[in-house]
């Protein structure tokens, strides 16, 4: 199967775009793998950026057998039409170090993503139609932990500001557009998002701001 070459915020006509490494080594019989994938949500606008350093990561043989991405066709399981997904496959799930080898992988082509692991048992299933438990793993980038300790020590400004903080550890914070431009604004609703911030609340148009904190 060739690899698609087209960038995925330009096709319209399928879901995905597949990247194969041809030459990959499976170590396993598939009757006897347990295949998986990291996932990694990116915004469209970076999309394409993101999806040429997976391909090409792919294709060098620097993660596993196969990578595709999300394309531009609107797509009914999808809870955000403006953030696409990136499926970057593992041979098999118990074989940790190798999974673990794919995440670090990953973190070495500067991807700052949270990075979510699903196995492929469970394709098909979504959290929005009512499936639970879909996640085996979670993995924050440094970017993720070195930002939560500055909201922490309120070193962001006066743009985003600490609400609370649980006994655990998380946060709870509050992204004010006062004093940004647009541009600016959604610049860090994109970034907040990425690294793994969870939206709790939607815009409010007379204060102007959006309420972010961390998973429990």
């Amino acid at each position: 199967m060739d690899t698609d070459r087209r960038q995925p915020s330009k096709t319209t006509d399928r879901y995905w775009l597949l990247c194969v490494n041809e030459a990959y080594a499976f170590k396993k019989e598939k009757s006897f793998r347990q295949s998986g994938k990291w996932l990694i949500f990116a915004h469209k606008s970076v999309i394409d950026e993101t999806w040429e350093k997976v391909k090409q990561a792919t294709l060098q043989g620097l993660l596993g057998p196969s990578s595709k991405v999300s394309t531009a066709k609107e797509n009914p399981n999808s809870n955000d039409p403006s953030t696409k997904v990136i499926c970057v496959f593992t041979e098999d799930y118990n074989n940790q170090e190798d999974v673990q080898r794919i995440k670090d992988a990953l973190r070495s082509l500067q991807i700052e993503n949270k990075l979510s692991y699903k196995l492929d048992r469970d394709v098909g299933k979504y959290e929005k139609t009512g499936h639970t438990n879909l996640v085996q793993e979670v993995s924050y980038s440094s970017a993720y932990f070195e930002l939560l300790e500055q909201i922490k020590r309120n070193e962001q400004g006066n743009n985003i500001q600490l609400i609370e903080t649980d006994s655990e550890g998380g946060i709870q914070f509050r992204l004010s557009r006062a004093n940004l431009s647009e541009a600016a604004y959604q610049h860090q609703i994109i970034r907040l998002k990425k690294l793994g911030f969870n939206l709790q609340t939607e815009e409010s148009t007379t204060e102007g701001f959006l309420i972010f904190q961390t998973e429990k």
